[in-house]
């Protein structure tokens, strides 16, 4: 089963490559040539982690064509802990 604690870790991942590569990534787009796309590829791998069952492994990849830049993020969800409190607030 999916929670929503695994699409929270999705989304954080997501933004979190994004914004470590968003010098790169504009970099990329003004140095392309003119009628040239740049592409972005993203993506996520679910996977139960090998020697704990309840626990799932968020693994999302970002890829883009400048200098062959490619990048990932993995964390481990157990679906059955409880969610911890975001700094500062309680």
């Amino acid at each position: 089963m999916l929670s929503g604690k695994i699409f929270d870790v999705i989304e954080k991942q997501l933004k979190g490559l994004i914004a470590n590569h968003e010098t790169g990534i504009r970099e990329a787009y003004t140095n392309r040539e003119e009628d040239e796309k740049l592409s972005i590829r993203l993506g996520i791998s679910l996977y139960p982690h090998k020697e704990r069952f309840e626990v799932t492994v968020v693994e999302t990849t970002l890829a883009f064509t400048s200098q062959k830049v490619r990048d990932s993020v993995m964390d481990e969800v157990d679906e059955k802990q409880g969610k911890l409190p975001l700094e500062g607030k309680s």
